[in-house]
């Protein structure tokens, strides 16, 4: 099956990348990084290049160990959810 949509939005993964930002700060001890409420404040380190968006905080080599730890986060936890699909 093959879905057409027009605004964009078939999957909205927000809230896993939320946790996972959380989850990576914590283990990481990455406490310069912002701890982001909730889903609505991913803009504050989403933008640009992602490594380069860190960089405000924490040194371009941590950025790059986070953004793959967040990464195999994603990962993991995309099987507990039911991968956004917006109804």
């Amino acid at each position: 099956m093959l879905i057409f949509d027009r605004d964009g939005v078939l999957h909205d993964s927000r809230e896993r990348a939320w946790r996972a930002h959380q989850t990576a700060r914590t283990e990481m001890g990455l406490w310069e990084l912002p701890d982001l409420t909730g889903p609505h404040e991913l803009p504050l380190i989403y933008q640009g290049v992602l490594s380069q968006s860190l960089t405000r905080w924490i040194p371009y080599e941590a950025a790059e160990r986070f953004w793959q730890r967040h990464a195999r986060f994603t990962d993991v936890t995309a099987d507990e959810s039911s991968h956004g699909v917006i109804s």
